[in-house]
């Protein structure tokens, strides 16, 4: 049987290797960056997560706001359609 920290251990070795698989995007560094960055905005703006993730919204909404101004970068404008 499976248990939680060998699924959590596979899923972050796909996380953190560029070996192409079934299903898998083959991508650069800054694609990835650019990835995590839209996948934030994505969740600030989903009613679901912000219910479910209430302590987390508040820490992601603070760092989007200093990462924007330090970049002069907008939450509204996602990286990838």
């Amino acid at each position: 049987m499976w248990s939680v920290a060998s699924i959590l251990t596979g899923l972050m070795s796909f996380m953190h290797d560029d070996q192409a698989t079934t299903g898998s995007m083959v991508t650069s560094a800054s694609e990835k960056k650019a990835f995590a960055r839209d996948s934030v905005k994505y969740n600030l703006n989903n009613s679901l997560f912000k219910k479910v993730f209430p302590d987390l919204v508040e820490d992601l909404t603070e760092r989007q706001r200093q990462r924007e101004a330090e970049t002069g970068e907008s939450r509204s404008q996602p990286c990838h359609p």
